[in-house]
């Protein structure tokens, strides 16, 4: 056994040499809208950016709660998401 190499473990990337398309995404939109921090809780505001995204993990549990549910509002009723594209 000693000095022998293990054969090669089967690889889902093409042959060398060759390369594979990246997986085409929706286009985003060129401009999206400033976000009105009015519709968030004052709280919540400090936390989130002008577009929307949450930038920094608040402190307090109270606002932390606030934080986990607000991702859930951008969700479309009645749409089902994957997890692929695929």
């Amino acid at each position: 056994m000693e000095g022998r190499v293990p054969p090669p473990l089967p690889s889902s990337s093409p042959p060398q040499g060759q390369f594979s398309a990246p997986p085409r995404m929706a286009p985003r939109p060129r401009y999206i809208p400033p976000m009105n921090h009015a519709s968030l809780p004052r709280e919540l505001r400090p936390s989130v950016n002008d577009d929307g995204r949450l930038t920094q993990w608040p402190v307090r549990q109270k606002v932390q709660r606030m934080a986990t549910a607000y991702p859930a509002t951008k969700f479309d009723t009645g749409r089902e998401y994957r997890a692929s594209a695929r």
